[in-house]
């Protein structure tokens, strides 16, 4: 890949972007633990409000693994050789036709779709995956609801 100057032009944008939302951040959060700490109406608030944020939160997980359960137990879409488009899957047969001036080498368009399908997650691994994104989720989740009980009850 060439470096253009349009790229170092992005760049400088975005590190200059992401630099000013990061000082905005920090400062809107240091606000807020002053807050905290000085007037108990928003050590109050904040902790209603992070619990019931992990609350929802919480609840979201029960209700998103109940339905990945449920999706588990169904067949593997990618078998029939579409996907959730309807548009062929990277790893399903299909009929490759290609219509250009210049010869173009089958075997090296089969090579490249073979690759893109040894680079799919397994369903064992894909479920091992949404395993873990759930445990992260509930952990999240958990230490939300913790840190508001903590701001109400230690006012």
């Amino acid at each position: 890949m060439q470096v253009t100057a349009l790229n170092w032009q992005h760049l400088v944008v975005a590190t200059a972007l992401g630099a000013f939302l990061g000082i905005l951040m920090a400062f809107c959060i240091n606000s807020v633990l002053i807050q905290i700490s000085i007037n108990a109406f928003f050590n109050i608030y904040f902790g209603v409000l992070f619990m019931s944020t992990g609350i929802m939160l919480l609840y979201r997980n029960g209700t998103k693994a109940r339905v990945g359960i449920a999706g588990a137990e169904l067949k593997d879409l990618n078998s029939s050789g579409l996907n959730f488009l309807g548009t062929p899957a990277h790893n399903a047969p299909r009929r490759m036709d290609v219509q250009c001036s210049q010869d173009v080498e089958l075997s090296t368009l089969n090579d490249s779709a073979s690759e893109a399908a040894s680079l799919a997650l397994t369903a064992e691994n894909n479920t091992r995956m949404l395993q873990l994104n759930h445990v992260l989720q509930v952990l999240f989740s958990s230490m939300v609801l913790m840190s508001g009980i903590l701001c109400v009850f230690l006012e």
